[in-house]
């Protein structure tokens, strides 16, 4: 196979097939038509794709320099494919016009820089192998693109397939990324969201590095941090998705949760230095096994679960009757830690699950300010008699304002306060009277109902 060269110092005219390409001593080369064969750029000039123009390559394009003397650059203004292979090694490839990847790009050790007006989109392969890019324009990413470089994003870098950073990239002010595919942020990668840039997932986002966010991280899919992540000040993550935390998550802002936030055994959601941001739920839920470490946690709607520590103000209440607010310790049966107050409004909710011998504790370590609902859930198969402590404080504000309890046959439920402590106590009941089905099925409601009207009057 005939590899051909294009060379400034001379006239060069080549045919093979249907391509043609052309150079010129006097001016920059030009390339235009269909390469079939082997073709090298290799001197220190610019060879264009001009406007207006297209170049298609179906066989080896290969543009390569030599450090410190030779520097070649390929300019693209029209439109270029590249169906076959590209190779650029010290080089630029400079794009402002439309380029379609529908075979392999690697840049070795190359600049890549695509221009505001550049568009740039890959069905194939690309690889940047330790080199620059930066856009300015737009890079729709609809296969595989491997950044082992420098990824400077200051325009908008979208990805519907796989994307994996084993360098760093980061998008800048006015930057977005937005992810509808894989994008993979290995170990030794840093993925950065600098101020006033976008980042929106809604695919698969995951994290092995080090993931800086400094203006908006938006989650709407499926986003795990298996290793560090940063919120820095004043910039908030949103998460409507799904975000599993498995090591640390270092928010100094804002983080505000409408999806399912998962933060497992181990796991620690906490503030950097001097600056602890907040924790907001308004919908879904959280799911807390490890740490959380905030100024302060506020549940305005969903649900508050786990058996982790939360050092922090707690807040549980909702925005009505039809929003409240909830929190069940354990995952199941077991025991959440609260290291601060605990204050529950009128529209929160405390639902505790208890079975023949263990029931769900709240442990706080300051003042609980009590209002709203308590809930008691039966899920074992036989009752027994015992005394179940559920809630723990050093001192208490309030009370809740209604009481749902298990309405079983030939038991009585009672709840008892004592000075830091409330436990739910069971006896057998004196009557052996039946009490009739209905009055059990419609207990809940009676109760429920009972509690409003209490809640009504208090407020009359």
């Amino acid at each position: 196979m005939h590899t051909q060269f294009i060379k400034r110092s001379l006239f060069t005219t080549v045919f093979t097939s249907s391509l043609l390409l052309s150079a010129a001593a006097s001016a920059d080369g030009v390339l235009s038509g269909i390469n079939t064969s082997p073709l090298t750029i290799d001197d220190d000039a610019t060879t264009s794709i001009v406007s207006g123009t297209q170049f298609q390559n179906d066989s080896e394009l290969s543009v390569i320099g030599w450090p410190f003397s030779v520097y070649p650059v390929l300019a693209n203004q029209g439109t270029f494919i590249n169906n076959g292979t590209f190779y650029g090694k010290y080089s630029d490839l400079n794009n402002s016009g439309i380029l379609l990847n529908t075979g392999s790009l690697t840049t070795h050790v190359s600049d890549l820089n695509n221009a505001a007006s550049g568009q740039i989109t890959n069905t194939g392969y690309i690889e940047n192998k330790g080199g620059r890019w930066i856009n300015d324009g737009q890079i729709d990413n609809q296969a595989e693109f491997l950044n082992q470089g420098t990824f400077s994003n200051n325009g908008q870098l979208s990805n519907n397939d796989i994307l994996t950073n084993t360098g760093t990239l980061s998008s800048y002010r006015g930057g977005t990324v937005t992810n509808n595919g894989i994008l993979t942020n290995s170990r030794a990668g840093k993925l950065n969201n600098y101020i006033a840039s976008t980042l929106v997932n809604n695919g698969t986002l995951n994290n092995e590095g080090t993931f800086t966010n400094a203006g908006r991280l938006i989650n709407q899919g499926s986003m795990t941090n298996n290793y560090v992540l940063t919120n820095a000040i004043n910039d908030t993550v949103v998460n409507n998705g799904v975000m599993t935390n498995n090591k640390s998550i270092y928010n100094q802002n804002a983080f505000v949760n409408t999806g399912t936030f998962i933060n497992n055994e181990k796991a620690k959601l906490v503030g950097s230095g001097a600056w602890v941001g907040d924790y907001t739920q308004t919908a879904g839920q959280t799911i807390n096994n490890g740490v959380m470490s905030q100024t302060s946690v506020n549940i305005n709607g969903g649900n508050l679960s786990g058996t982790g520590t939360i050092n922090s103000l707690v807040t549980v209440n909702g925005t009505g009757y039809d929003n409240y607010a909830s929190l069940t310790a354990g995952n199941s049966i077991g025991t959440m830690t609260i290291n601060g107050n605990y204050t529950q409004g009128e529209f929160g909710s405390m639902v505790v699950e208890f079975d023949e011998t263990h029931s769900d504790l709240l442990d706080i370590s300051d003042v609980a300010s009590l209002a709203g609902l308590l809930s008691f859930e039966f899920i074992g198969d036989d009752v027994q008699e015992g005394t179940f402590n559920f809630l723990t404080f050093a001192s208490i504000v309030g009370s809740f304002d209604s009481i749902i309890l298990p309405a079983i046959s030939g038991f009585n439920f009672e709840v008892v306060f004592g000075d830091t402590f409330a436990n739910l106590v069971i006896s057998q009941a004196v009557s052996a009277v039946p009490i009739p089905a209905a009055f059990f099925l419609l207990a809940p409601v009676l109760f429920g109902f009972l509690g409003l009207r209490r809640k009504a009057s208090l407020v009359a």
